[in-house]
């Protein structure tokens, strides 16, 4: 039980309805001291089984708390509600995709702190963001499922003629939860942005990760736009992995299992004693990356590769694929092979066949600024931090103060070292929790 408020805004209706024993259903007070019903799904015909707050409105708007934890298991009607809006979101990326979500949270979230809002326009899904509630110090916050290990997040908004009138009733939505809603690592095209125009209360800023992408194009076309010694130099590169006979080989969803077991090992190995990032060594990610990539091949949205030379496993790669754009998540690559060949130049020549295989427009290298990525010449954008000030007075101040005081830490802390950067990225993964410190760089 939360003690969040919900509240009816001028002209709306509410209405309450009771379910089944066993349901779920919240009781949470309104603005008058009344109980308002989270029922399990709000009356305009949305799917069973998630237990939710319905408000609704004139015209033909509905909203909905899910608190379910079951709301992207695969198979459910609200499940592929879910992904008929991520595909209806040219904006979106794959770590909004309801197996990425819902792995996430089976390794992740904790029950009873879900807090997904759903908005629907005649019944149909047309906006969602998936949140969960957190306790931060003395706060209690929101914040995105997902945040550590997704490179990107956002909220989901259709793109629709009623785009603008949806981003609204999503706004009003939010606001009437009365938290400070702390949203990471949010793209420059991000819906999320949308959310801080007319928002009620105060908002914050402040820059997050650097990401860089290339076009996507053939490996060709991207090197003959390098330097003319570059590209030389490259090409002879790419030459020897012909030579040698490295086989990129795609894994089948039935086999990912036991590839991500070979995945992590190789990572493990690739950055043995070079600040491996904390996260990637615990079984919560190891069980992530079981649950979700299987169903992310199946549906099409990632890609798990397979490095072999004269038969022997050397190296694997994970890509992810957006609507717009393919991305390397993760890589594990026996340093016996870096013996041998240029492994960016091999990722890269693989990575851009895979996204101009999919037609899509970028090629993601997703966070980071390590060197091997920086001699591509890529496009570098930074993500945002964005904070949704609540209700409660002095409470967006504090968590804000806490915010800013942590990343001057890590400035400092990465100025005192002196060191390489991955030596730094450790370091500030060490100083606690990822929502508090920023996302790591995989």
């Amino acid at each position: 039980m939360t003690d969040e408020l919900v509240r009816p805004q001028a002209g709306m209706q509410v209405q309450a309805q009771k379910t089944a024993a066993g349901s779920g259903t919240k009781r949470l007070p309104t603005a008058a001291g009344t109980a308002l019903d989270l029922v399990a799904m709000a009356t305009s015909g949305a799917a069973s089984g998630a237990t939710s707050g319905a408000v609704s409105m004139p015209s033909r708007w509905s909203i909905e708390v899910c608190t379910d934890d079951s709301i992207w298991d695969r198979g459910t009607e609200l499940c592929s509600q879910w992904n008929r809006l991520w595909e209806r979101c040219p904006r979106a990326t794959v770590f909004q995709h309801s197996a990425w979500l819902g792995a996430w949270w089976a390794s992740y979230g904790e029950p009873g702190r879900l807090r997904v809002v759903l908005v629907r326009d005649d019944g149909n899904l047309v906006a969602a963001a998936p949140l969960r509630l957190c306790r931060r110090g003395p706060l209690t916050v929101l914040t995105l499922v997902g945040n550590g290990i997704s490179d990107f997040g956002t909220v989901l908004v259709a793109d629709s003629g009623r785009r603008s009138e949806a981003v609204a009733e999503l706004r009003r939505a939010l606001a009437g939860l009365h938290r400070p809603i702390d949203l990471r690592e949010l793209p420059p095209d991000a819906d999320a942005l949308l959310l801080a125009d007319e928002w009620p209360h105060k908002v914050r800023r402040w820059p997050d990760s650097t990401c860089l992408s290339l076009p996507a194009r053939s490996f060709d076309e991207t090197v003959r736009a390098l330097p003319r010694r570059t590209a030389s130099r490259v090409r002879g590169k790419s030459r020897k992995i012909d030579a040698l006979g490295v086989l990129a080989l795609t894994t089948p969803a039935d086999q990912a299992t036991e590839t991500i077991v070979d995945l992590l090992r190789l990572h493990r190995e690739q950055w043995q004693d070079r600040g491996i990032s904390p996260e990637h060594l615990t079984e919560r990610f190891r069980a992530h990356l079981t649950e979700a990539v299987p169903a992310l091949i199946t549906a099409g949205h990632a890609d798990l590769i397979r490095y072999e030379l004269d038969g022997e496993l050397l190296g694997c790669e994970l890509m992810l694929h957006s609507p717009s754009s393919a991305g390397s998540y993760l890589s594990g690559l026996s340093p016996r092979l870096r013996q041998r060949i240029d492994l960016a130049t091999l990722m890269l020549r693989n990575g851009l066949g895979l996204a101009t295989q999919r037609e899509a427009t970028e090629y993601s290298m997703l966070r980071g600024l390590e060197p091997y990525k920086l001699r591509w010449s890529p496009q570098m954008e930074r993500n945002e931090r964005v904070l949704l000030g609540g209700r409660a007075l002095g409470t967006t101040p504090l968590y804000a103060a806490a915010i800013t005081g942590r990343k001057r830490a890590v400035k400092l802390i990465k100025k005192a070292l002196r060191r390489e950067d991955h030596t730094a990225k450790d370091m500030r993964a060490r100083l606690g929790d990822d929502d508090w410190t920023g996302a790591e760089q995989p």
